[in-house]
């Protein structure tokens, strides 16, 4: 769709962190696979305007100047920076954020990340509402920021619905550009199949893992593994909450308010009915798979 309207507008772009035009010029639009193009208000009359605003979402752009260090991990990340030796960084983490809207005050949005860091870090924005925080570790005893316990305490700031993928920590910075990639490629999968306010990518592989077969296959495998259960919505929610609860029959108990002896019974009655034993790690990964592939 992109290059059929460039042929029509030829003064269209697609905003990217290395943008560098005068975006006032330009009326901005969000396309439906996330992506942000703008094309010059004089060559766009009201109608087509409008009509364009009837299949793409119309929005404002208002860009700072990049910071020098942003400037440098741009370069890093999309045009093959390779002089490292200098940046004083020992680790660093990409955290990729969706809004479910329009930013519109982009300073107070970064204020609000600012107060969670020790330090201001790098900020690249890839559309109105999402882009990415590089966080930056400059010294060993600097630790990463538990974004599960701040989110929401940032949302009720900001007034805004915020959704974070948090990346590794990584210590090369020659592997930097692959790691981003992977995750920005991944990272509308993340937010698309995961209900969470804060995703590890640790925890999100299995869901990226399952995408990638087909629904007939899903629900084929679903039925072969989990078998006259596949019809039990509560003991599979009991069997769910044991896995998501380290198979401590204990903690899953208290989680369910049910008495140990209960779930126990629930537990055992899963293992007959599938050949599965959940207590070892490839029955509780095979059915924690399985039972995600359901969601």
């Amino acid at each position: 769709m992109i290059k059929d309207l460039q042929a029509i507008y030829p003064s269209l772009v697609l905003l990217e962190p290395q943008l560098e035009i005068s975006f006032e010029l330009y009326t901005w639009f969000e396309t439906g696979e996330g992506e942000t193009i703008g094309i010059k208000k004089e060559e766009l009359s009201s109608n087509e305007s409008e009509l364009l605003s009837a299949f793409l979402r119309k929005t404002n752009i208002t860009k700072r100047p990049l910071t020098k260090r942003e400037k440098w991990w741009s370069r890093i990340l999309f045009q093959q920076e390779t002089t490292f030796a200098e940046s004083g960084i020992l680790r660093y983490r990409f955290i990729f954020f969706q809004a479910d809207s329009h930013i519109k005050d982009v300073a107070l949005f970064e204020e609000g990340f600012e107060a969670i860091f020790p330090f201001q870090m790098p900020v690249i924005w890839l559309s109105g509402s999402q882009g990415f925080i590089v966080e930056e570790f400059l010294s060993n005893d600097q630790v990463p920021v538990p974004f599960e316990e701040v989110i929401d305490v940032l949302m009720s700031d900001l007034y805004i619905k915020i959704r974070l993928f948090v990346g590794e920590v990584n210590e090369k910075l020659e592997n930097a550009q692959e790691q981003y990639s992977f995750l920005q490629h991944i990272s509308p999968m993340v937010f698309a199949e995961t209900k969470q306010n804060v995703v590890y990518l640790k925890d999100a592989l299995s869901q990226v893992l399952i995408q990638q077969v087909e629904d007939k296959r899903k629900q084929q495998m679903v039925d072969a593994i989990l078998k006259d259960t596949v019809e039990d919505e509560e003991l599979l929610k009991t069997i769910r909450v044991f896995l998501e609860s380290n198979s401590n029959v204990t903690e899953a108990a208290k989680r369910m308010y049910m008495h140990r002896n209960s779930l126990q019974y629930r537990i055992d009655k899963f293992v007959e009915q599938t050949g599965i034993d959940i207590k070892s790690f490839e029955g509780a990964v095979t059915t924690y798979l399985t039972l995600q592939m359901m969601d």
